[in-house]
């Protein structure tokens, strides 16, 4: 090790007690395993002795600019370990590396040699350690001290995510050193946020008496609705089969004997006979039952992909299936959330449907009168013009 080294390391030392209480990330600790690392990996890598030096020197004094300021840290960082330095007379050429270096270390990821690579690796070790959720924890609560910025559980989680998708390991030494475990950080946050989701929908419903008021306000609206599509349905289907009962032979039967009368009146009636039996086959789809196993599967009810107060996802089971997977829902108070925002997606889903092909037969079916209407004018005025 340099003579230089442990002088530094004394000298950093002391001058970051004049940091602020609020400092709870960015102290002397951080330093101490910032050149830890970064000593590591210059071993990982061979560093020359002189380019050790430099990264030991830029790691121990990459954060000292917080005694002067938080924002823009790193320009003080340089100047004062220029001041350092020169005090010691230390080569300036050997400072201006140093101090590009330390530059390494602003985000967002800019490095522009190896050893500014390690020294960045370096100083974002902690995402790749056993301890990141420990340091993470003193990162929040920093911000908060020095910004008064206050993150929500959820918030720091995404906050979190977006800060480990950004960040990438420069150096191949540093990928092999905190790759794995950074990944496997990742991935708790990954679960962590999607525990969050979940019980900020069970604060949403569960919990909120407004919520939970509309949640069954909409499920007894879209049952209305349902009623009310089938009802249409049935209306349209007994309307087209009255007129194809009755309305069409009385068409027939009235044509008189003008050529021009009796093919418009076979036209006017085959145009009114087809549009009637699509609009009949369009509500008979609408009235149609959905099409169900009548099986679950336990894994998808634990999920909350499945909802077992629905019988089309129960009626093949046996009852021990059935009480099982019940017991499995009534057992967690997010299971009854998730029950609920299935049934009410489902009947939403059934009830577009249904709305859909409403508006199919209504449409053909009045085509179909006013096409027929328009035929059957003009067949009599036609007949009345050629008699005439």
């Amino acid at each position: 090790m340099s003579e230089i080294i442990p002088l530094a390391k004394s000298y950093v030392q002391q001058l970051l007690t004049q940091l602020p209480e609020s400092h709870y990330y960015h102290d002397w600790k951080h330093t101490q395993e910032v050149y830890d690392e970064a000593s590591h990996l210059g071993v990982m890598a061979k560093l020359s002795e002189d380019q050790m030096e430099q990264l030991q020197l830029a790691a121990l004094f990459h954060d000292t600019g917080f005694v002067k300021s938080y924002e823009d840290h790193e320009t003080n960082s340089k100047a004062i370990a220029a001041e350092y330095l020169q005090s010691i007379d230390y080569p300036p050429d050997q400072i201006r590396m140093i101090q590009e270096v330390i530059e390494a270390t602003r985000m967002p990821q800019q490095p522009t040699d190896k050893v500014g690579a390690l020294l960045q690796d370096a100083d974002l070790a902690s995402l790749g350690s056993t301890t990141w959720e420990t340091r993470s924890d003193l990162l929040r609560k920093e911000l908060f001290a020095v910004h008064q910025k206050e993150y929500t559980d959820a918030e720091w989680v995404r906050y979190n995510m977006d800060f480990f998708k950004q960040t990438v390991y420069q150096t191949m030494e540093g990928k092999s050193k905190y790759d794995a475990i950074k990944d496997r950080n990742r991935d708790e946050l990954k679960e962590k946020n999607k525990s969050l989701k979940k019980e900020q929908i069970k604060s949403l419903i569960s919990g909120n008496r407004t919520a939970d008021m509309l949640f069954k306000t909409a499920l007894r609206n879209h049952i209305s609705l349902t009623q009310i599509a089938d009802n249409k349905a049935n209306i349209m289907l007994t309307l087209n089969a009255l007129i194809l009962t009755f309305a069409l032979p009385i068409l027939f039967k009235s044509s008189s004997s003008s050529d021009y009368t009796i093919y418009s009146m076979i036209i006017t009636g085959v145009v009114l006979g087809v549009a009637c039996v699509i609009s009949m086959i369009y509500a008979a789809l609408a009235t149609q039952p959905g099409k169900f196993k009548g099986k679950f599967n336990l894994d998808d009810i634990q999920a909350g992909k499945g909802s077992l107060f629905f019988f089309g996802n129960f009626y093949n089971s046996s009852l021990k299936e059935y009480t099982e997977g019940m017991k499995t829902v009534l057992a967690k108070e997010e299971g009854l959330d998730d029950s609920a925002i299935l049934d009410l997606y489902f009947l939403g889903k059934s009830l577009g449907r249904k709305f859909h092909l409403l508006r199919m037969c209504y449409s053909f079916f009045l085509i179909g009168i006013m096409v027929s209407s328009v035929l059957f004018v003009a067949g009599f005025i036609i007949s009345y013009l050629v008699q005439h």
